[in-house]
């Protein structure tokens, strides 16, 4: 089997907020520490909403990067959809939690 193919091109740009949350929950979880970060884009029938997995390898249809020193894993036709997000992590009175911020948006 093939290894997924790394490429230098970002569809999805993680913050360093981002990626040090990314990093802590690994460990919080307990996923195998070389474990990259999927993301997904999920059909919810109106529209798509995104997810968010650990896997410790990618897949041969995968678009794979590294941002700080972390794997990124995106279905290769998932990509086109998610050219120019952001993934972001916030903090604030409300709670935390990671927001994607599509190009459009913001």
């Amino acid at each position: 089997m093939a290894k997924p193919q790394k490429s230098e091109s970002v569809p999805v740009r993680l913050t360093a907020r981002a990626i040090e949350q990314v990093k802590t929950a690994i460990i919080r979880e307990q996923a195998v520490k070389e474990s990259g970060l999927r993301v997904l884009l999920v059909d919810a029938g109106n529209g798509y909403r995104y997810d968010l997995a650990f896997e410790p390898k990618g897949k041969q249809t995968d678009h794979v990067s590294t941002q700080g020193g972390l794997r990124i894993f995106v279905d290769k036709g998932a990509v086109p959809y998610l050219e120019g997000t952001t993934l972001d992590f916030i903090d604030n009175d409300y709670g935390g939690g990671f927001l994607f911020l599509r190009p459009e948006e913001g």
